[in-house]
C-alpha cells in the first residue's frame, strides 16, 4: 500500500497518459473531444468577457476530466464498482457544472471594482451546456450498452471454459 508520500504528481501524469493510450474506442475519443470542446469554449467565454473566476471554471472541468478518466480506468479493469461510482460521480459533476453555467447566461448585476455593473447575457454558454448533457448522455449510453455486451461476453467465455475443462476432462478419462 503506497502512503500519500510515496505519490507523485509525475506517476500520477503517466498514469493518466496510460490510460490515454488503453482508449481504443472512437465512441470514448468522441466522448472526451466534447468535454474537451466545452472546456475550451466556456473557458474562452469567460475569458473573453472578463470574468474573474474563469481560473474556477478550467479547475472545475479538470476535476470533471479526472473523474471521467477514472470511470474509463474502472471500467478497463471490469471493476464493476468503482465504474458504477466513477460514472455517478462523472454525470453529477456534470450535471451541477451544467447549472453553474446555465446560471450565468442571463444578463445581470454584479459587484466589479467597488460599484455595480451589469454584465451582458452570456448565450454563448448555451454551447457548452449543451455539450455537458451530451456527454452525460454519452456516458449512460456506455454504461448500459457496454455493459450489456460485456455480461454477454463474460457469459460465452465461461461457458467456452466450461466446455474446454468438460472435454479435457474427458480426454484424460
Amino acid at each position: 500500500m503506497k502512503s500519500v508520500t510515496d505519490i507523485s504528481p509525475i506517476e500520477n501524469l503517466k498514469s493518466l497518459a496510460r490510460t490515454f493510450r488503453s482508449i481504443h474506442s472512437r465512441y470514448l475519443t468522441a466522448m472526451l473531444l466534447l468535454l474537451g470542446l466545452a472546456a475550451v469554449g466556456a473557458v474562452s467565454m469567460l475569458l473573453y468577457e472578463h470574468e474573474r473566476d474563469w481560473p474556477f471554471f478550467g479547475a472545475m472541468y479538470l476535476v470533471i476530466f479526472a473523474y471521467v478518466m477514472a470511470y474509463i480506468r474502472a471500467h478497463d479493469a471490469r471493476r464493476i464498482l468503482a465504474t458504477f461510482m466513477a460514472l455517478l460521480s462523472s454525470v453529477a459533476l456534470l450535471s451541477f457544472f451544467a447549472f453553474i453555467l446555465f446560471d450565468r447566461i442571463p444578463e445581470r448585476t454584479i459587484w466589479l471594482d467597488d460599484a455595480l455593473a451589469k454584465r451582458r447575457e452570456l448565450e454563448l454558454l448555451w454551447g457548452p451546456v449543451a455539450l455537458h448533457g451530451v456527454v452525460v448522455f454519452m456516458l449512460l449510453l456506455h454504461w448500459v450498452w457496454v455493459g450489456r455486451f460485456r455480461r454477454r461476453a463474460d457469459a460465452a467465455s465461461r461457458e467456452i471454459a466450461a466446455a474446454e475443462a468438460h472435454g479435457a476432462a474427458e480426454v484424460d478419462t
